[in-house]
């Protein structure tokens, strides 16, 4: 019976190595398979599918849309800066005229002159300054 189990034993044994010398193999391969193993992303846009095309189109038509409306709203936003700077000036120079208030929206509107525009905000900037000025003399006189 001890001779049974001895022999039993050691075929455990010599299988047990020769598993482990498999699997050392089977280690080995998997390692160098890894290290040669070249990764190539594929991404294929398959115009053939609706979704796609719905998809491409609804983002294409959501950019256009987005680009006409910040477009709008600069030229508002510019607008609205122009009239600010007329309300100021004419402000500033406590009314206009009919002829004088045509030829300040000539300037602003019609033939756009950058050069006079930045003199009419010079001069609306020293009128509101020293306003300001003689507003803080009157605060601490008082």
């Amino acid at each position: 019976m001890e001779q049974k189990t001895g022999q039993i034993s050691e075929s455990v044994r010599e299988s047990e190595k020769h598993f482990l010398f498999h699997m050392e193999e089977l280690k080995q391969i998997i390692i160098n398979a890894d290290k040669n193993r070249l990764v190539r992303h594929h991404h294929v846009i398959d115009l053939s599918s609706s979704k796609v095309v719905v998809s491409i189109v609804s983002i294409s038509v959501l950019l256009l849309t987005s680009l006409i409306g910040n477009i709008h709203q600069f030229e508002i936003n510019s607008r609205m800066t122009d009239n600010d700077l007329k309300y100021r000036y004419i402000k500033s120079t406590n009314g206009i005229s009919a002829g004088n208030l045509r030829k300040l929206e000539d300037i602003f509107h019609y033939h756009r002159d950058k050069k006079k525009i930045r003199e009419i905000r010079g001069r609306v900037e020293e009128y509101e300054k020293g306003i300001s000025e003689t507003a803080k003399k009157m605060e601490r006189t008082q």
